[in-house]
This record gives structure tokens, sequence and C-alpha cells, in this order.
């Protein structure tokens, strides 16, 4: 398969991307921030899956040419920390997540947690050990896995 016929580069550009970004677009204009805390921790999760499986891909020119440049397999998993640290700090934030703009989400609009945000945070704390993991060079990674790992158990001691 082509690089974009195979799922995984669909699912990720076409599917979840296209969708992302009109999902943003709505929720900025409203002044939500429940969804867009949703839709970026997504957005990540498809990140690290589709750069795992094809390395280097368009990041930060996505969307804006029919051509964009290919960032980094490197580059990228050091967006994906910083990504997910923003996002974990974004979720521990009450100003963002208690936010009265914000709607309820139902089961109809997120099938995974029905707009739990404290689950969607657990899952963004296991995305952050699974980018730990599979950072390159990752020998050096056990202790901020082990940290992040106990931060979502809400452990202090390592």
């Amino acid at each position: 398969l082509s690089m974009n016929r195979h799922p995984q580069w669909r699912r990720h550009y076409y599917d979840i991307g296209v969708n992302f970004n009109e999902m943003i677009a709505s929720a900025e204009e409203a002044g939500y921030t429940n969804f867009p805390l949703i839709g970026r921790t997504i957005r990540l999760m498809s990140t690290q899956l589709t750069t795992d499986a094809f390395g280097d891909m368009p990041l930060t020119e996505a969307y804006q040419a029919t051509a964009s440049k290919y960032d980094t397999q490197e580059f990228i998993y050091q967006w994906m920390l910083t990504e997910v640290d923003d996002l974990l700090a974004q979720y521990n934030n009450a100003a963002v997540t208690g936010n009265p703009a914000n709607i309820a989400i139902t089961r109809q609009m997120d099938r995974i947690y029905s707009g739990d945000l404290k689950k969607w945070r657990q899952f963004t704390y296991a995305l952050k050990a699974r980018i730990l993991l599979r950072k390159l060079p990752n020998w050096d990674n056990y202790c901020c896995c082990r940290r992040c790992f106990n931060g979502r158990l809400g452990r202090t001691d390592l």
C-alpha cells in the first residue's frame, strides 16, 4: 500500500486530523476548554502510533500544504514530550477543567470516557509513560517512567 492509503496514515491525517482541526476551531470559538484537551490527547496518541509505524512524518507543516515537509522522528518525539507535559498541566489546572463555559460531554460525544477528564488525565499519564519508554535512546528513561507512573497513582516516593 502507498503511504496515503495505509490505514494508520489515513486514520491519523484524514480521520483524526481533519476532525480534530474542526473540533478545535469550534471549541475555541465557543470558549470550551474540555474538548481541546480530549482532542489533543487523541492526536498525541495517533501521532505516536503513526511515527512508530512510519518514522519521519509531517507534523509542523501538516495541513498547511499539499506537500508538507517531513519532520524527523526524533523531533516528533521531542514534540510529543512537550505536548504531553502541557496536556498534563492543563488536566491538573482546575480553571481549565472546571471552565464554566464548558458544556457536559455525553457518552454519545465521548465513547471512551464519557467526558470524564480525570480518566482522560490518567490515560495521558499512560501515554507519557509509553513515550518515555520508546524514546531513543531509552536506557536513561527508567527514573522518568517511574515518576510518571507514581504521579498517576498519586504516589510521591520512587
